[in-house]
C-alpha cells in the first residue's frame, strides 16, 4: 500500500530560598542601560522568548551573570573539597543571583559568609565529577573491548547536575535497565546517579545527518512515498528491505528531510513483495531499531524468530504510526486484482493504512517478523484502523533475506 497521495519555551527554575538572606557584595558588577542596548535587538526579543527574560529584567540578569563567575572561583576556593557548583537561579522576585552547592553541613557557615544563596547537599562537585568519569571509563572500554562491543544505544548521554546533585543518565523509554547495568560495570557510585528517559534522541545538528530505521517514511523519485522495513547489511553495503510493490529496482528513494536514501536494488512483485533499497549515502545511519510512535521511543530489533500463530505483533508505518494485534494466519495466498497475486504472506489484526507499505512487522520483544504488503478496506477508504477486525497482510521477512546471500539483518547490541 503505497501512498500517493499527498513552544518549546524553556522556562527557569524557581527553586525554594535557602535559610540565608542575600547580602550584598561590595564590588558587585551592576549592569546598566548602555549594556543593555549593547545588546541587538533581535537577541533581547529571543531572551524574553526564550528563556522568560522581559526587557526590564536584562540589567539585573547581566550584573547576576558577571557576577556568577566569581562567585565560583571563591567558592571553589574557600570549600576546597565540599564545593558543590554553583549555578544562576530566578527567585521568588522574578530576579537571578547565583547559587552555591556545598556537600555537608561542616562547611555550610564558610559557604553563606560570601552572601549568596546556598543548598547543603550530599555530594561534592568532585564525587559527580569521579562519578562521570567511571561511566566515561565504561563506554571507552566497551569501545576498545578485545572482542569488540558498544554502548547499548538506548542509552543517550550522561552530564554531571550540580542543581540536582546527581549526574544525570538520560536514555530511551524502555533502555533504563540497560542503563542501571552499563552503571553497575563501570563502578560508578549509583547514589550519585539519577535516570532521565527521553523520546528524542541526539544526533548531530548537521541537516545530512539522519537515523535509517524501521516504520520511517521514505519517498520514492516516481512519486509516492512507502515505509522502512527493517535496516540490513550486504557485505560492506547497507540499506534496508521494504515492500516489493513500491518500485521497480533502480528507483530512487529519498529522505523526508531530502537526502538521499539510494536506489532500489531489487524488487519482486507479484508473486512475493519485497524489495531491498542500497543506501547509497554515508551519512544515513542504519539503525537496529522500529518507530514505536505514540508509544515512544524506538523498539530495538533483537532477532528475526518467527511468531506463533495468536501471538502479539505489531506493526509501524509512516501513516497510521505504531499499531498491535495477533498473528492470525501463514501461508496465505492474497489477490490483489490488477495487481496480482502474492504467495505466503501473514495476515495479522493489527490495522494498517495507505503509505504504511514495506513498514515494520515486529513482536513486542524485538523480533523482527516482516514488511507490511496490504489490506482489506471498504470502499473509498485508505485505512482499516476504524474497523472492528482489520485484516493485514506482510511479507515474512525471512524468505527475503534468504533470497540474497549475505543479506543480514541489522540487530541492536
Amino acid at each position: 500500500m503505497r501512498n500517493t497521495s499527498m513552544s518549546g519555551r524553556v522556562a527557569a527554575s524557581v527553586l525554594p530560598l535557602a535559610i540565608c538572606a542575600i547580602v550584598a557584595t561590595p564590588g558587585a558588577m551592576a549592569a546598566s542601560g548602555d549594556d543593555v542596548l549593547r545588546i541587538p535587538e533581535h537577541v533581547r526579543f529571543a531572551m524574553q522568548r526564550d528563556l522568560g527574560i522581559m526587557p526590564g529584567q536584562i540589567p539585573q540578569y547581566l550584573a547576576a551573570q558577571r557576577r556568577a563567575p566569581e562567585i565560583e572561583r571563591q567558592a571553589s576556593a574557600t570549600l576546597g573539597d565540599s564545593y558543590a557548583g554553583t549555578w544562576l537561579e530566578r527567585n521568588r522576585l522574578g530576579e537571578y543571583e547565583p547559587v552555591i552547592a556545598v556537600a555537608g553541613q561542616r562547611n555550610a557557615a564558610k559557604a553563606r559568609a560570601l552572601g549568596v544563596q546556598v543548598r547543603v547537599v550530599a555530594h561534592s562537585l568532585a564525587a559527580l565529577r569521579a562519578a562521570h568519569a567511571r561511566l566515561d571509563g565504561g563506554a571507552r572500554a566497551l569501545r576498545t573491548a578485545t572482542k569488540g562491543g558498544r554502548l547499548d544505544p538506548g542509552i543517550q548521554s550522561w552530564h554531571v547536575d550540580p542543581r540536582s546533585n546527581r549526574v544525570i543518565v538520560t536514555t530511551d523509554v524502555g533502555a533504563t535497565e540497560a542503563a542501571i547495568d552499563f552503571v553497575a560495570a563501570s563502578g560508578a557510585d549509583a547514589a550519585a546517579i539519577r535516570f532521565e528517559t527521553s523520546n528524542a534522541r541526539p544526533q548531530p545538528a548537521q541537516q545530512a545527518t539522519f537515523d535509517v530505521r524501521g516504520g520511517d517514511r521514505y519517498n520514492l523519485a516516481t512519486g509516492g512515498w512507502c515505509s522502512i522495513g527493517f535496516t540490513v547489511t550486504l557485505g560492506a553495503a547497507n540499506g534496508f528491505v521494504t515492500a516489493g510493490h513500491c518500485g521497480v529496482v533502480n528507483t530512487a528513494v529519498t529522505h523526508p528531510t531530502g537526502q538521499s536514501l539510494g536506489y532500489i536494488a531489487a524488487s519482486v512483485f507479484p508473486g512475493s513483495d519485497y524489495a531491498v533499497v542500497h543506501n547509497t549515502n554515508p551519512l544515513g545511519i542504519p539503525r537496529p531499531w522500529v518507530n514505536a510512535y505514540s508509544y515512544g521511543g524506538n523498539l530495538p530489533i533483537r532477532g528475526d524468530i518467527p511468531a506463533t500463530l495468536n501471538a502479539a505483533i505489531c506493526r509501524s508505518g509512516a501513516r497510521t504510526g505504531a499499531r498491535c494485534g495477533a498473528l492470525v494466519a501463514t501461508g496465505v495466498t492474497v489477490n490483489y486484482g490488477a495487481s496480482g497475486i502474492v504467495y505466503n504472506l501473514s495476515r495479522s489484526s493489527a490495522c494498517v493504512g495507505t503509505g504504511d507499505s514495506g513498514g515494520s512487522f515486529v513482536t513486542p520483544d524485538g523480533q523482527a517478523q516482516g514488511v507490511t504488503s496490504g489490506g482489506s478496506f471498504n470502499a473509498g477508504t485508505t485505512e482499516n484502523c476504524t474497523v472492528g477486525t482489520p485484516i493485514t497482510f506482510y511479507q515474512p521477512l525471512r524468505p527475503i533475506l534468504a533470497a540474497y546471500p549475505g543479506l543480514t539483518l541489522v540487530i541492536s547490541p
